[in-house]
């Protein structure tokens, strides 16, 4: 079957637009998308804490580092909502633990925040 050539496509999204139905839903589902944002802006706080207590206990981390390893650990955290769990979190993690390293964080706190924010594997480099 074809695709819709350019016109038809641009018609149905036209037809989509109908902003007192559009409205509707945003109103309906509301107070339960609040609900879902505010879950999830606590749970990213509590991996921003959780990792800062790790960097509070490293001395070669400066302050100014942190956020460095604070987006490696959202990152990590973004992956653990899509992979869950198993061998392909593990290797994504570790592959964003040398990404980071190579853009010049210490591997070993890295790896810090893997075990202890996330209880994953380190990630090691290949030689």
């Amino acid at each position: 079957m074809p695709k819709s050539n350019a016109a038809d496509r641009l018609a149905n999204y036209a037809a989509g637009l109908n902003l007192g139905r559009i409205r509707e839903d945003l109103e309906r589902r509301k107070d339960q998308m609040i609900t879902k944002q505010g879950e999830a802006i606590a749970a990213l706080l509590q991996i921003e804490q959780l990792a800062s207590e790790v960097l509070m206990g490293e001395d070669t981390v400066t302050t100014l580092q942190y956020m460095w390893y604070l987006d490696f650990a959202r990152q990590v955290y973004g992956l653990k909502r899509r992979f869950l769990a198993g061998k392909p979190m593990e290797n994504e993690a570790k592959n964003t633990a040398l990404f980071w390293k190579a853009r010049g964080c210490d591997l070993r706190v890295l790896n810090r925040i893997l075990a202890e924010v996330f209880s994953l594997p380190a990630a090691v480099e290949k030689k």
